[in-house]
């Protein structure tokens, strides 16, 4: 920690876990213990007892807690007991393993995180950018001048909101600064029209710099926070599996030879892909009369769009850069020759193409195209 200075916008705070070994899911923690004796190699050195025991004697301490209240026995069902000599090892397992995934999986990690236990101590960025806090001016005011009905409303609510947001730290000069104003699409007197509008996403340091050579040149732009709560908290959505997402761009790999078709659907992938097994379709045809196959389970999603028109230009895309054997044309909407060299510096390039068999190969092991 001593290596560690605080910079202008940083701050160090510190937090606890809320009675963490009676909170720490047991059956979870077990696993993790299982885990770790297995790929400890130095264990048989130590103990003639195998992961799965250690694991097996483990969990019987841990699930065989019980104590009296007013002249009644209870067991303990969740966490690990209080007092218990175990407790302290298996609740510092388990939040080494969270706290692993949890920082991997950061967008922006803190600059140094310390942990004892369950005391932790970050060091952390505190400053947000002064576009995104003149935005939220711009957002409130603009939310307050639609909504209000009145002009006595409206000037409630206006300094409804300046009060709320002077408790936050807002001070007198945002209001007047221009970035806080509401865009105003009718040109003032004597103001030159805009040329367009053009929406960036925010990145301190470089953002203002873009922006202020747009705006020379007549052109309003408008930025957006590119760190929103909605990208970082996680969606409460079940993931899809693979064969029920609709709106897909996939690839079929044969099982026996490196013969793709690529092709793009609206419906259920796993619909489409069961057609394919039908002779008059290209992979269908091609998989009777080699006497090869493919796995549904192995079809891979390149990309997605619900968008019919757009989904067609990545189907298009797609097929340009990896020139599938099996397709019989370049998909619903054929790219001009001017996009395959740019194809190449986009990185789809790269993406595994067809080999399409000599012309020694035997009959019974090749492909017929189709």
């Amino acid at each position: 920690m001593s290596k560690f200075t605080l910079g202008p916008d940083e701050c160090l705070v510190s937090f606890d876990v809320t009675a963490l070994f009676t909170c720490v899911p047991v059956d979870e923690s077990l696993v993790i213990v299982k885990d770790l004796l297995t790929a400890d190699t130095t264990l048989e050195s130590r103990t003639n007892l195998s992961p799965q025991q250690v694991t097996d004697l483990l969990s019987t301490c841990l699930k065989t807690t019980y104590f009296v209240y007013n002249d009644k026995f209870y067991v303990q069902r969740e966490g690990a007991a209080m007092g218990s000599p175990v407790s302290p090892i298996i609740a510092n397992l388990f939040m080494e393993n969270f706290e692993e995934k949890a920082l991997q999986s950061c967008a922006n990690p803190p600059k140094y995180w310390g942990r004892y236990v369950d005391d932790i101590m970050v060091i952390m960025d505190n400053a947000e950018p002064l576009e995104h806090k003149l935005g939220v001016i711009r957002t409130l005011t603009h939310r307050a001048k639609t909504l209000s009905s009145d002009s006595t409303l409206l000037e409630k609510e206006l300094d409804h909101v300046k009060k709320s947001l002077s408790i936050c730290g807002y001070t007198k000069w945002t209001w007047s600064a221009p970035s806080s104003r509401k865009w105003d699409p009718k040109p003032r007197r004597n103001e030159t029209p805009s040329k367009g509008h053009v929406s960036l996403p925010y990145v301190q340091g470089v953002t203002e710099a873009i922006n202020r050579k747009i705006r020379s040149a007549g052109v309003t732009v408008h930025v957006k926070p590119s760190n929103t709560i909605r990208s970082m908290v996680v969606s409460p959505k079940d993931k899809v599996k693979t064969l029920d997402r609709t709106g897909s761009i996939y690839q079929i790999q044969c099982k026996d030879w490196p013969s793709q078709y690529i092709g793009e659907t609206k419906r259920a992938l796993g619909k489409r892909v069961s057609e394919h097994k039908r002779e008059p379709s290209p992979v269908g045809g091609h998989m009777r009369s080699a006497r090869h196959s493919f796995d549904p389970g192995e079809v891979k999603v390149l990309d997605s769009d619900s968008r019919w028109f757009q989904r067609g230009v990545k189907e298009a895309v797609y097929i340009a850069a990896s020139e599938p054997d099996l397709n019989k044309d370049q998909g619903r909407h054929p790219l001009p020759a001017a996009y395959k060299r740019l194809l190449g510096s986009s990185g789809l390039g790269s993406l595994p193409r067809s080999r399409v068999p000599s012309s020694g190969t035997s009959s019974s092991t090749a492909p017929t195209q189709c």
